[in-house]
């Protein structure tokens, strides 16, 4: 059986398939792999915005501003963030230790519970759902990024109202 060669992402994931090719990433894993931290990213971005917002509101120029935002904000984020790096962490862990001696200790049982709306396959069959929604998008693509683009437009639409102005602390006493 030949196996196609895929471009590996990372530095770890690149000795992968050289040290025995097995379960090496497919072209989708960098992206993702990214998202959720881009997505981290920018929340730690609207946190850090929101932040300096309420001291320029609160009547501080904008150097004190920034610098008492990041005293403010600094903890929150590096907190989070740790917290999203333990959970990481120990959900990798636990698929790597506790899955593996879970399915070795079923055996053949892990099929044995049905579940509604799944069906039995061929063992190396793909779901049938996941081989006819890209089929359907590379044949009929204007008509797959209609609703995925209406779907984006009402999503976006809060965004294009600007926000209320408030009551600016310049010129108070």
């Amino acid at each position: 059986m030949r196996r196609p060669q895929r471009a590996a992402a990372g530095g770890g994931t690149a000795a992968r398939p050289a040290a025995g090719g097995q379960n090496a990433p497919t072209g989708t894993w960098a992206g993702r792999s990214t998202a959720p931290g881009l997505g981290l990213g920018i929340d730690y971005g609207l946190l850090v915005v929101s932040r300096f917002r309420e001291e320029i509101a609160a009547g501080h120029a904008p150097s004190p501003a920034a610098m008492r935002t990041v005293h403010i904000a600094d903890h929150t984020i590096v907190f989070r963030a740790a917290t999203v790096c333990a959970v990481v962490a120990t959900g990798a862990t636990a698929a790597l230790t506790v899955l593996p001696a879970l399915l070795a200790l079923l055996g053949g049982r892990v099929n044995a519970w049905p579940f509604r709306g799944r069906r039995r396959t061929r063992v190396g069959a793909a779901s049938c759902w996941w081989q006819a929604l890209p089929r359907q998008v590379v044949r009929r693509p204007l008509l797959a990024a209609l609703p995925v683009t209406g779907l984006l437009a009402v999503c976006a639409a809060p965004l294009t109202t600007p926000p209320p102005i408030a009551a600016s602390p310049v010129g108070r006493s």
